[in-house]
């Protein structure tokens, strides 16, 4: 993730998101959370790219929490917005090696983060390292099919709309798009979903994979759950 960029918007992001969440969160993001989490109450939660830590305002009292980011601003943000001893926040980058013990957390959670991060392999290695045996590994981000309307207008000659570097879905890589309320221009890294199963494939077992949608219609959400094994 480029901490450039989320230092840039951090004022964006903690404004819109808070500790109570969005539209988004509230209707896609956080039932999958809850239901891939279960009951957190005595587990260690490592919350990677956490942000202003929004996610351990979503966990049950009494998780213990850490929270990663290499955005120092939003880390910044995350203290003051959570205050409880149970958590405390680190500033790393979460594709280089990480300053936390080997086997710390029953649960990583990666959410609405690894869309920005260029390459996916010294996370799963950081994960696996991180995680107790059979720990859960949880990845949120958008749906790679999100910005399929987009492109389909794009074919048929209409302007661009959120998505300003649209392309085939199968065409993997950087791209820019007009987020946060529209508010901020963010670069991300689109890819298919068989390359986010694939990424992680090998040394965690997947147990459930959703698609979310906020209409009905069109996916907005991609929930993988995973196990290490």
């Amino acid at each position: 993730m480029s901490q450039n960029q989320w230092d840039q918007y951090a004022d964006i992001f903690d404004d819109g998101v808070g500790s109570g969440g969005d539209a988004l969160h509230i209707a896609c993001i956080d039932p999958l959370i809850a239901r891939y989490t279960g009951n957190t109450s005595d587990k260690n939660v490592v919350d990677v790219g956490c942000g202003n830590g929004y996610l351990f305002h979503k966990l049950i009292p009494g998780t213990t929490y850490i929270g990663v980011d290499n955005a120092k601003t939003l880390l910044s943000k995350a203290a003051v917005r959570t205050t409880d001893l149970s958590a405390r926040f680190v500033a790393a980058d979460i594709t280089q090696s990480l300053p936390l013990d080997a086997g710390i957390a029953d649960i990583v959670i990666a959410t609405m983060v690894l869309q920005y991060v260029a390459d996916l392999a010294p996370v799963g290695k950081n994960v696996l390292r991180l995680l107790k045996p059979r720990g859960t590994f949880i990845v949120i981000v958008d749906h790679p099919a999100h910005a399929l309307f987009a492109r389909a207008q794009e074919l048929a000659g209409k302007p661009k709309g959120k998505f300003l570097d649209s392309a085939s879905y199968f065409a993997e890589g950087t791209r820019r798009k007009r987020s946060l309320w529209d508010k901020a221009i963010l670069t991300y890294y689109h890819r298919t979903v068989s390359t986010y199963v694939n990424a992680f494939t090998g040394h965690f077992r997947l147990d459930h994979m959703d698609e979310v949608s906020e209409d009905n219609e069109t996916p907005r959400i991609l929930g993988l759950k995973w196990t290490k094994i």
